[in-house]
């Protein structure tokens, strides 16, 4: 499934459809995975405790032995609009409220400008990592733990994910990677393809 040789081409994401022959056929929003010619990759075992792992625990201020939870959000233009797929700071602090007390919360809001997209845009004026970083302190931002020149951004994401035994999670790609490693996953979907295919 993982490659050992492989090259990283830098530039912008775009969409592109599915290459032919693929069991998802020209995208993935589909009701349901295949069943047939088709086989989920091990990313928990890949990453997790016998594959790739960045100690979690050892990035954490002061001790922690609570579960890890990661919420994965956004804040962009969706469609050219404004956003509608997104956690908004009241909705973070009620989230932060209940999971905070029983998981190590780690917190995911990757920018567009970081990953090179050409497309939607993020906004500049939504001020969910200051609030967390206030009142939230023992909250962990990805942010916080990604060194560019020393780490890989996805496999920094992989790792701490495969460590996770909650996610929630926005419509996008972020909740498909949510998805991925057997463990509870709460998608807040307001608008999107994945709502048209009925899941």
């Amino acid at each position: 499934f993982f490659s050992k040789h492989h090259t990283t081409v830098g530039g912008h994401r775009g969409h592109l459809p599915l290459p032919n022959g693929n069991p998802f056929g020209k995208g993935p929003h589909i009701p349901e995975l295949p069943k047939t010619n088709w086989k989920m990759p091990p990313f928990p075992s890949f990453f997790g405790e016998k594959g790739i792992r960045y100690d979690l625990r050892g990035m954490v201020p002061g001790p922690s032995n609570k579960p890890i939870a990661v919420v994965f959000n956004k804040y962009t233009l969706e469609w050219g609009n404004t956003p509608v797929n997104y956690l908004d700071i009241e909705s973070l602090r009620s989230l932060l409220n209940i999971l905070s007390p029983v998981y190590q919360v780690v917190y995911v809001r990757l920018e567009s400008k970081k990953l090179g997209d050409s497309g939607e845009g993020d906004l500049q004026d939504f001020k969910d990592k200051d609030v967390i970083r206030q009142e939230y302190p023992s909250t962990i931002l990805i942010d916080d733990l990604y060194n560019e020149a020393t780490m890989d951004y996805n496999l920094l994401l992989f790792g701490v994910a495969s460590q996770a035994d909650l996610f929630v999670s926005v419509q996008g790609g972020n909740c498909v990677i949510a998805s991925l490693w057997g463990k509870p996953n709460f998608i807040y979907a307001v608008k999107g393809g994945e709502l048209r295919t009925g899941a």
